[in-house]
């Protein structure tokens, strides 16, 4: 009976790994803003924000 409860316990845990890996992969969540429809990417867990512009991702604050 206590093996039975140790291979529950392992399951559960691979299952949440197994989540974590294959569903959400990524921190960024992606988003067409503004009027010229510009890409944006915001950090799931700060909630920064980046702009993709021709030479890669800025910070509103630093674009060119």
């Amino acid at each position: 009976m206590r093996s039975w409860r140790w291979y529950s316990k392992l399951l559960l845990a691979l299952l949440v790994v197994a989540f974590a890996y294959f569903v959400w992969p990524t921190p960024w969540r992606y988003e067409h803003r503004g009027t010229e429809n510009s890409l944006v990417r915001i950090n799931r867990l700060t909630d920064e924000v980046q702009i993709l512009i021709l030479d890669g991702w800025y910070s509103p604050n630093e674009a060119p």
